[in-house]
């Protein structure tokens, strides 16, 4: 009926697309079945527009994207809109930011914005130049249709630094115990080694005293 701030209306829209998600709505029925559910101040903003711009036929021909953006044009001050176009202009992915979550995060602003976001292969764009360093070096050559297959090739490059990590992580941990197989191995050879040296030391006298008695008897 009615939303106070941006945040409602944007809650709104999320609520509806919810719907058409369970309910399998079909794209020329959205705009329908949405302004429906509109009441009140809502209704008579919907109303006065529909009328304005060629009634039920527009009505029936308007893309839910484009009612989505009037929406928000008309819930969305032009100070809430150009705070939102400052930080659309500047929004860069955190360093320990999810790409999935930094994906939501700029989804929502180019909902809010509408068609100031720019087209669909410009926000591709942004969003590619919008990855966080580490990443974007090795996307930044690679040309992409959508935000999807963006999102696509960061997981890709995550998936595949995890890999190494864990084969450095197993190739460590072999290392060690191998380090310690030696040493066992070189403890028990100076063990079989000492008892050898002793056994010989045992012998060498055994021998010697062996001697010693003969060359001390006095002969009959």
């Amino acid at each position: 009926s009615t939303a106070t701030t941006p945040a409602e209306a944007e809650n709104w829209i999320a609520h509806i697309e919810k719907l058409f998600e369970v309910l399998g709505v079909d794209d020329v029925f959205k705009v329908r079945l949405a302004t429906y559910k509109l009441e009140d101040d809502a209704h008579r903003w919907w109303k006065a527009l529909k009328n304005a711009r060629g009634g039920d036929n527009y009505a029936a021909t308007l893309a839910w994207d484009d009612f989505r953006a009037l929406f928000y044009q008309q819930y969305f001050t032009d100070a809430d809109r150009s705070e939102y176009l400052r930080e659309y202009a500047s929004i860069r992915q955190g360093d320990d930011e999810p790409i999935m979550e930094f994906k939501a995060r700029f989804s929502r602003l180019v909902n809010f914005l509408g068609p100031a976001a720019g087209t669909p292969q410009q926000q591709t764009e942004n969003f590619k130049w919008a990855v966080c360093d580490r990443d974007r070096k090795f996307i930044l050559n690679l040309r992409f249709t959508d935000i999807t297959e963006v999102v696509d090739a960061v997981k890709n490059l995550d998936n595949e630094k995890k890999q190494r990590e864990k084969k450095s992580d197993g190739d460590r941990k072999r290392s060690r115990e191998n380090d310690q197989d030696n040493s066992n191995n070189q403890g028990g050879n100076e063990q079989s080694q000492d008892r050898e040296d002793r056994s010989d030391r045992y012998y060498n006298n055994k021998s010697r005293s062996g001697r010693n008695r003969y060359q001390n008897r006095r002969p009959a």
